[in-house]
């Protein structure tokens, strides 16, 4: 009798030893579960705060957006439409737009800024064909591939009056050219201020 009844302990510590380890491995089980709720609660509020972040930042352009159209306004009055300080401002404002996304808009302001810059800095100066450049660009990303060609073709002429056709500028240029499969743009000179101005007359 006393066999069977150590026996009958020993079965009975093998069982409740089982019993709480399956609790401590169900408890474990437990947690992990929570922790990966609380990892999906996490994603879920980084989401919407970068969703607000947007929004927030949407704002602050259309705010600059606002203001900057305002000060060019005023600065047209007070300076002239053809003034080095209203190309400050449509700079500014192309800037804005472009980040806005608003790519047709910006066409407009960096055709805007190549004509200011062609009479206050002059048609054959670094400024100019900086401002070609970026009408191109520009151009070139609404789907205007002629205006973008006639852009770079004129701004790759005034650099190389400028700096020759082995400089870094002309080299960059070409290359940018290339990528907006531009005709011609390895071996061409680009074209004058006539033809540019006759180009845009067609």
């Amino acid at each position: 009798f006393l066999a069977w009844f150590v026996l009958y302990l020993c079965m009975l510590n093998m069982f409740i030893t089982v019993d709480a380890r399956s609790k401590r491995v169900s408890s474990g089980n437990e947690n992990i579960v929570n922790e990966s709720e609380l990892e999906k609660l996490k994603d879920e509020l980084r989401a919407r705060q970068e969703v607000n972040r947007g929004i927030t930042d949407v704002k602050k352009l259309q705010e600059e957006e606002a203001n900057l159209v305002r000060e060019l306004r005023e600065w047209t009055e007070k300076y002239g439409k053809y003034s080095k300080e209203r190309m400050v401002k449509l700079n500014a404002l192309g800037q804005v737009l472009y980040k806005q996304k608003r790519f047709d808009d910006v066409l407009e302001v960096s055709r805007e800024l190549v004509d200011v810059n062609e009479i206050v800095s002059g048609p054959e100066t670094p400024n100019t064909a900086y401002a070609l450049g970026n009408y191109g660009s520009v151009s070139y990303k609404v789907g205007n591939l002629r205006e973008c060609e006639t852009a770079m073709n004129r701004a790759l002429n005034i650099l190389i009056n400028l700096y020759g056709q082995n400089s870094k500028e002309v080299v960059t240029h070409r290359a940018k050219m290339e990528m907006y499969k531009v005709h011609g743009s390895i071996h061409n000179n680009g074209i004058s201020y006539e033809d540019y101005k006759n180009e845009e007359e067609l």
